[in-house]
């Protein structure tokens, strides 16, 4: 038996049934080869992807795969990739040749590297992040720490050709990265001397490890339940118009944060505000956002729920006698002054901002309808009989109302800010920090 037909008894075993087993179609189905020998597709490096990405549904590359005719239907399975990726493509008879273009997932597209902009004649500057680690987020000091490896790619006319162990790189141009934002640097690894990537294009490849800790605007109105974009902003300090960066990609490694469930991080090309600037120039910058949406949990079962039972309990004064001020605020103060401790307690857990957090809003809200009720109590005591029990009443219908309103819009806003957390896991993304200075640039 020829490997020809070996391979087809095979993929007939693994795929499915035949058509003399009796499959209502009558297609045969079979795995077919990689033309190596012919040199029609090359093979590329494993991708570490989610399969789930939708890489069935991209259109397929101009490279070829060979097949085996049947005589009604093809059918291509790549089965390899380390055991990660399967893609399946079908032809129907009709097609005249044997060779039918790959898929689009099996390609490892190798964009054109320019040395300039064509249209301004700027250098390129082509720039890739791995984000290797995210320490907490400080919500006083509105500060983050991060780990990550910044990798800058450059082409150099000069060393076209050249030998790599012969190059002067003191006389070589550099992009000079630095990170804007940081509040402190500490540099892991750093390759300044650089390397020659290919000598035949002349491109550069610098590559450095960074551990920083970063300024980071948090907007805290709606504690616990924000999401942030934790943002590093890479400079150079060459004008937009003499040097451009590009984003190339950006990566994250299985990065935890007990509080944060972290999204994935994405690029945003920039450049300066020139009136922000003294010499009235652009510069370049290159943002890279790390979208965050904050567990909230742990404050709603330690800070809001305790605080909900506590003025739950605030409505016991009106199960006794209006004429009872005694017994009412004996219960009414002991409820206060165990809101006004329960305060005291939390407040190490609560961010100090000079403005209400959502979460603020909530624990004011609660101990107010204690004093609420306090007071109530004291003054309809010392009413007449004729109007005590009606304005007794009314109290609790207010206070009541305003409990079960109060509550509906805490629900509201929880439902939105889980719907919010499905769309960004869905479609993640960032946006630019809300500061002066700065408009976005498309990328070549």
């Amino acid at each position: 038996m020829s490997s020809r037909t070996r391979a087809s008894s095979r993929s007939r075993k693994a795929i499915g049934p035949t058509e003399s087993e009796g499959t209502d179609s009558g297609e045969v189905m079979v795995i077919t080869r990689l033309a190596r020998r012919r040199g029609a597709y090359a093979r590329q490096p494993a991708y570490d992807s989610d399969p789930t990405h939708g890489f069935l549904a991209q259109s397929l590359s101009q490279q070829t795969l060979e097949v085996e005719p049947t005589g009604r239907s093809f059918t291509t399975v790549e089965a390899d990739l380390k055991g990660k990726l399967e893609f399946a493509m079908n032809a129907t008879p009709e097609t005249p040749a044997t060779h039918l273009p790959a898929p689009a997932a099996l390609r490892s597209p190798k964009p054109v590297l320019l040395a300039r902009d064509p249209e301004t004649g700027a250098r390129l500057v082509y720039l890739s992040a791995k984000i290797m680690s995210l320490q907490s987020v400080n919500n006083v000091d509105q500060c983050f720490g991060v780990d990550l490896i910044l990798i800058a790619r450059w082409i150099e006319p000069q060393l076209i050709g050249a030998e790599p162990a012969q190059v002067e790189w003191d006389s070589v141009w550099q992009p000079r990265l630095n990170i804007k934002n940081a509040l402190e640097v500490n540099v892991l690894e750093d390759t300044r001397g650089r390397r020659l990537q290919n000598p035949s294009i002349g491109l550069v490849m610098e590559t450095r490890r960074v551990r920083s800790t970063i300024s980071a605007h948090l907007s805290l109105e709606r504690f616990p339940l924000d999401s942030q974009n934790l943002t590093v902003i890479v400079s150079v300090p060459t004008a937009a118009s003499e040097c451009r960066l590009v984003d190339e990609s950006v990566k994250m490694e299985s990065c935890q944060l007990h509080e944060w469930e972290i999204h994935k991080p994405t690029f945003k090309v920039c450049v300066t505000d020139p009136n922000a600037s003294t010499s009235g120039r652009s510069y370049p910058e290159l943002h890279i956002i790390m979208p965050v949406t904050r567990r909230y949990q742990y404050y709603l079962w330690s800070i809001a729920f305790v605080a909900c039972m506590i003025t739950t309990l605030g409505l016991l004064p009106f199960a006794l006698p209006a004429s009872d001020i005694g017994g009412r605020l004996s219960i009414s103060l002991t409820l206060l002054l165990t809101a006004v401790t329960f305060t005291f307690v939390v407040a190490d857990s609560l961010p100090k901002v000079a403005y209400l957090t959502l979460l603020d809003k909530y624990v004011i809200f609660n101990f107010m309808c204690l004093y609420f009720v306090a007071v109530e109590n004291g003054v309809v005591g010392n009413l007449a009989d004729e109007i005590r029990d009606v304005i007794d009443q009314y109290a609790m219908y207010v206070v009541s109302a305003s409990w079960v309103l109060m509550h509906l819009f805490m629900l509201t806003t929880f439902r939105l800010r889980s719907a919010q957390t499905i769309a960004l896991r869905q479609h993640p993304g960032g946006r630019l920090p809300e500061s002066l200075g700065y408009r976005p640039l498309e990328t070549p």
